[in-house]
């Protein structure tokens, strides 16, 4: 039925819509018809974590709990004997479940590692989250306990280590002309399909609440609309508001928990987006790879490069090196927070630099100035 509802003429419906609105027409069929016929089901939130037990299980503690009350009636050896049997099946029974069940999430922890680390959490007697915040202020400690002032100072430390770049302060590159490929040949239902299909439905949903689980199931029928609204932003340089969202938690890494800069920062954004994002960067590799614009020492982020391989070629050098009787000093440097501090105009400007024209940029551009997130804490913003 689900299905059924989102079998439309999708290229008919998108038709003479500008980006926004053929996203606003794709999410709004989407959500009724998730609303239609996914059953929503409140979880309320438990002070203790029961364990999940089979029919077995359950049956077995039904019949202890019985003969624990024909024990309390009676009070005789008989009725205890009868209890003491009953009482020992189920604790062998119940402790046999948990242990085929921690074998079950032992064995997939890496393929399904949030389920994991979900066990390994609901078994801690602690539950440390972020008590409070210290932030130093002209000379004075400004202490925050509610969740909003948390987020506040954590919201201001993550947005302080990006590189700030001006307006002006451009580096300009000899540009190398390339022939690109159109937006037609970037996206293409039959790929688009392939990345549904790949999606791991463990993960959770965005900040636009479609499941993983949903896009998966539905890849047949949406990739042909998700072609249409993709080539639309890509061509028009236009990034939907719904993507530029993103839901920040912040993760303890390690060091004093009162400070901010303890802790970083993990993204949730739409998943649709990043569908988007992975086409565009294959499009960007490949046409690396194409030119062989990727020096030979780059290791890691590429196919068939891996930092395993990368480890081998040095030690191979080194081996090299002392058994041509020399000697090798080696320097490990690490940059702080490299991810966040990358400067995205440079970064821009480099990859213009190679080729890649000014349109696989416009949306990058659009989304990098216009962004904005939202930090959790429990139920504040």
């Amino acid at each position: 039925m689900l299905r059924q509802d989102l079998n439309v003429n999708w290229e008919e419906l998108l038709a003479d819509k500008n980006t926004e609105e053929k996203v606003s027409a794709f999410m709004d069929r989407l959500q009724i018809a998730m609303n239609n016929h996914i059953p929503k089901k409140k979880i309320s939130k438990k002070k203790y974590n029961k364990e999940p037990l089979s029919v077995e299980a359950r049956r077995v503690i039904r019949k202890k709990h019985r003969a624990w009350e024909k024990y309390s009636n009676k009070r005789d050896n008989d009725s205890y004997r009868e209890y003491t049997k009953a009482r020992n099946k189920a604790k062998s029974t119940v402790i046999r479940e948990r242990k085929n069940r921690e074998k079950d999430i032992a064995e997939s922890a890496k393929t399904n590692c949030k389920n994991f680390w979900s066990y390994i959490n609901s078994k801690r007697k602690s539950k440390s989250g972020i008590s409070e915040l210290h932030d130093k202020r002209d000379g004075k400690t400004f202490i925050a306990s509610n969740d909003t002032d948390k987020a506040e100072i954590l919201a201001e430390f993550f947005t302080s280590v990006f590189t700030k770049e001006d307006d002006e302060d451009e580096t300009f590159l000899k540009d190398i002309k390339y022939d690109e490929p159109s937006s037609d040949e970037v996206f293409k239902p039959k790929e688009i399909n392939k990345l549904l299909k790949n999606l791991n439905t463990s993960k959770s949903p965005g900040p636009d609440q479609v499941h993983p689980k949903v896009l998966y199931e539905l890849a047949d029928i949406i990739d042909i609309p998700l072609c249409i609204i993709f080539s639309s932003s890509f061509s028009s340089g236009i990034v939907p508001e719904g993507w530029k969202i993103g839901q920040i938690t912040a993760l303890f890494k390690k060091g004093d928990k009162k400070l901010a800069s303890n802790y970083r920062p993990v993204n949730l954004t739409s998943i649709i987006c990043k569908i988007m994002e992975k086409l565009i960067r294959k499009r960007i590799v490949d046409h690396m790879n194409k030119y062989g614009l990727f020096g030979d020492r780059q290791f890691g982020f590429i196919g068939g490069r891996s930092t395993g391989l990368q480890l081998l070629k040095v030690l191979d050098h080194w081996t090299e090196i002392l058994d041509n009787g020399g000697s090798i000093d080696a320097i490990y440097t690490d940059f702080m927070k490299a991810f966040d501090k990358v400067p995205h105009k440079r970064l821009i400007n480099k990859l213009k630099s190679y080729g890649i024209s000014n349109q696989t940029f416009q949306g990058t551009d659009v989304k990098q100035k216009t962004s904005h997130s939202k930090h959790h804490f429990n139920d504040d913003i």
